[in-house]
């Protein structure tokens, strides 16, 4: 037969203060990750920004870039009207 020896006070004490430092170490982790997730949200939504910025920039420069396909077709035209009227 196997006798347990009951635990003593300072043995339990031990083990509550062992417990206790382990769930600091956890809550600590728990507060880093948290941080962490919101660095990356504030990142994200920097991002978003960004990209919407981008999005207008490139919108501009189509409007610009269509405005300026518009003029060279006009000016061809105006060219090979008057190129016409010379023959």
């Amino acid at each position: 037969m196997v006798f347990f020896m009951p635990k003593s006070s300072n043995s339990i004490s031990q083990e509550i203060a062992d417990l206790e430092r382990t769930l600091r170490e956890a809550l600590k982790s728990q507060r880093t990750v948290e941080e962490d997730i919101l660095l990356l949200q504030r990142e994200i939504i920097g991002k978003q920004a960004e990209k919407k910025d981008k999005e207008i920039i490139r919108s501009k420069g189509n409007y610009n870039i269509k405005e300026i396909k518009i003029d060279i077709s006009l000016k061809q035209k105006e060219f090979w009207a008057l190129k016409g009227e010379n023959l």
